[in-house]
């Protein structure tokens, strides 16, 4: 009987610890189809993930994504919505544990980002997902609950055009 309290203690945190370490030791780029087919369907985005994919758990929960691009919808004048050489997110554990997006993290490294009111006056930033997800919260539906806690953008670029009104574009770098 004694032994059975220490043995099950013991293999309880040994699976543990092997449960938090094995994600670092995981190839995750193998699933970059299914994530890019999951952000299709949950935001409409076209993404493409052209570089390396990882995945942590300790110290806290952490994702990278290199050279990312968001494509643009038809009718914008740029080919990207968003193009980053590297997203680095950093996820409050607890948040994660309850089903809600913490960010305590998030860099964003060289994005270069083009948002657009299109000729006939859509935004080229909102999907029809998106959209729908917008109604459905002013319509007393529950929108996923998500916080950023920390945001550093390195040497980015972000150009607004307004299509619709002929205006220039307004840059910032």
């Amino acid at each position: 009987m004694k032994r059975a309290l220490v043995i099950v203690p013991v293999v309880l945190i040994a699976l543990i610890a092997v449960a938090l370490a094995a994600p670092g030791f995981i190839d995750w780029n193998k699933y970059k189809p299914e994530v890019q087919k999951q952000i299709k369907v949950s935001t409409g985005y076209d993404v493409a993930l052209n570089g390396d994919l990882g995945l942590a758990i300790l110290p806290s929960p952490y994702l990278f994504i290199e050279n990312v691009e968001i494509h643009a919808p038809q009718g914008s004048s740029a080919d990207h919505l968003a193009r980053l050489k590297r997203l680095d997110v950093t996820i409050a554990f607890g948040a994660l544990l309850q089903g809600m997006g913490d960010f305590s993290a998030v860099r964003l490294v060289e994005p270069d980002i083009a948002l657009e009111v299109l000729r006939d006056g859509r935004r080229n930033w909102m999907t029809p997902e998106l959209e729908e997800a917008m109604t459905a919260k002013r319509e007393g539906g529950k929108a996923p609950a998500i916080a950023l806690q920390d945001v550093e953008i390195e040497k980015g670029k972000f150009v607004y055009r307004d299509l619709k009104a002929g205006g220039a574009p307004a840059s910032l770098d």
